[in-house]
């Protein structure tokens, strides 16, 4: 009787036991991947400023991800300047394709110079835009160096645009601000051209 109550007791150990092994090794496949952390926020320069993140989403209807940086003091409310980087991974067509489409929006005047560099085997393309607008107080012109290339394996895309806003109040002063804007375009063109698209941050920051 001993050596069977025995045999039973080894018995309910060994199955207690490697109920806890199955159970830990359960606990290891379900665990989930820890979180991209940003423990300081990156930082862009440009037309020696210097631009910092701080708003990224990934909750975009169409999917894309989305980080935007500002100058010390800005911020999506009450920007002068920004620099915004944008991966699309599910976008269908070519990225000379997003070119185009953002060339119609613009709203450059006649004979305005829009350089644009394209390199045909990274398909790697940076232009210049205008878009105007304005706001209660003035009319602006929003001036825009945009570098754009494939996401992954030539599929989707991804676009890095720095964007300046000048405001003006009548037309001597927009003829000033243009002529501030001629000046500095190619500088800022070539640095732009020039920057590496940053690591994309995936999280939400506001």
């Amino acid at each position: 009787m001993k050596v069977l109550k025995s045999i039973v007791l080894l018995l309910v150990i060994m199955i207690f036991a490697s109920g806890v092994s199955y159970a830990g090794g359960s606990l290891k496949k379900t665990q989930k991947q820890p979180q991209q952390t940003v423990t300081a926020h990156p930082q862009i320069k440009v037309n020696n400023e210097v631009f910092t993140l701080k708003f990224a989403t990934n909750k975009t209807q169409s999917g894309e991800y989305l980080n935007e940086y500002y100058k010390p003091g800005e911020g999506p409310s009450n920007w002068t300047e920004m620099i915004t980087v944008s991966e699309f991974p599910n976008y269908p067509n070519k990225p000379m394709d997003y070119v185009e489409a953002i060339l119609t929006r613009d709203h450059s005047p006649n004979n305005y110079d829009r350089p644009i560099v394209s390199n045909s085997k990274t398909e790697k393309t940076t232009f210049v835009f205008l878009l105007t607008g304005k706001t209660d107080e003035a009319k602006y012109v929003e001036f825009s160096v945009m570098q754009v290339m494939p996401y992954k394996n030539s599929k989707g895309l991804k676009t890095l645009q720095y964007a300046k806003k000048y405001y003006y109040t009548d037309r001597e002063d927009y003829t000033n601000k243009f002529k501030d804007m001629e000046d500095k375009k190619m500088y800022i063109f070539t640095q732009v051209k020039d920057l590496e698209m940053p690591e994309m941050i995936r999280q939400e920051i506001e």
